[in-house]
């Protein structure tokens, strides 16, 4: 690739924003050294979202990316790259790496699939499929350690030697210049500018644990009166998670604050960062909060153990609310100048241990 300039095709499943902020990070890591063309099987980047490289969208319907009519759609993937004379694939997640795999086997093309949680290949169609697929044309990134030791055990393709860890960066010197001010950040979020506040990021669906998070809150509300939640994304179990809060008599305490494009310059909004989840791969929410000089707490799983405690935070049981609560508690309790210090712990952490510099060598 250093002697002429090679075609990348990079293919995502949809717009979600973690993803194709790695992807964003990928394409300025081959930046100068590529011709990269971005494609989405489904969905359009927002009007606001830019690009400098080429982009392509299928605009393939939910039907067409499962079941027998897939394959029509893997023939037009097919089509498209051959006509393109692309040299090598790079896919993210399973929907679109198991796409390709069959496109690249039959062109002959060397392909790179990005994982990026434990649990996306734990159905026993998707390992016999990754078995059948996978051959020496194939490379993998796990964005930790803890997925790539996940993804080896399943003994479906995966191997030592054909896949690397590469974790999960953030890009510190932007997130710094984007920032809202606290007060800035609070007001657009409509957040009391006295409150102390639980900030959480992320896709609202059950794996991310949003209703451990509101049940600790409820056992927490009466006595912290100026306390809030604030929960910035959007999906499915948003309105059940309305309902909870609801029943909960919380209603008026936690704001739902929808998607933002830009998530990263909302969190000086937050006192502490929340990630109550029940699985992850590598967080950028919670390195962007890091990033932002937020104190951090996550549920005791691999993924989030290394990195809470690594920026000196406490972490609670998944799926324990009482757990959570006790944590939060903790928090609460702090005063102003320990929760700044533990910020300054949180920055110096994530800038030593997921710079973007790291994470653009490993691709390029």
């Amino acid at each position: 690739m250093r002697a002429k300039r090679g075609r990348v095709f990079q293919l995502q499943a949809t717009v979600d924003v973690a993803t194709l902020y790695v992807g964003d990070q990928i394409e300025r890591s081959l930046e100068g050294r590529c011709h990269i063309t971005s494609a989405f099987l489904t969905g359009v980047l927002p009007k606001n979202r830019q690009k400098s490289n080429e982009i392509k969208y299928f605009n393939f319907t939910k039907r067409r990316v499962r079941g027998v009519l897939r394959w029509f759609s893997i023939w037009r993937l097919y089509q498209y790259v051959k006509l393109n004379n692309f040299n090598i694939v790079i896919s993210h997640r399973f929907k679109s790496v198991h796409m390709m795999l069959l496109v690249c086997r039959l062109l002959n093309i060397p392909m790179i699939g990005v994982v990026h949680g434990i649990g996306d290949f734990d159905r026993k169609y998707r390992q016999r499929y990754m078995k059948m697929l996978i051959s020496d044309g194939c490379s993998f990134v796990a964005v930790s350690e803890d997925v790539r030791s996940y993804m080896i055990k399943l003994s479906c393709g995966f191997t030592k030697e054909n896949t690397a860890v590469i974790t999960n960066a953030v890009d510190i010197d932007y997130v710094e210049e984007n920032q809202l001010s606290r007060i800035e950040a609070r007001d657009e979020l409509g957040v009391p500018k006295q409150a102390f506040v639980f900030g959480l990021v992320s896709r609202l669906v059950r794996g991310k644990g949003h209703s451990y998070m509101l049940k600790a809150f409820g056992f927490l509300f009466e006595e912290y009166p100026q306390a809030r939640v604030v929960i910035i994304g959007d999906g499915r179990i948003k309105s059940k998670l309305k309902v909870l809060a609801d029943k909960l008599n919380i209603t008026e305490k936690v704001i739902f604050s929808g998607q933002k494009t830009d998530a990263s310059k909302y969190m000086k909004a937050f006192d502490v960062f929340v990630m109550p989840s029940l699985s992850e791969g590598m967080p950028l929410a919670m390195l962007e909060a890091m990033s932002a000089s937020i104190p951090v707490t996550g549920s005791k799983i691999p993924a989030l153990v290394s990195l809470v405690e690594g920026a000196g935070g406490h972490c609670f049981e998944p799926k324990d609310s009482a757990s959570l609560a006790l944590i939060m508690r903790l928090y609460l309790e702090k005063p102003r100048n320990e929760l700044d210090a533990l910020g300054d712990s949180a920055y110096q952490y994530v800038r030593d241990r997921h710079s973007i510099q790291c994470f653009q060598h490993g691709y390029q």
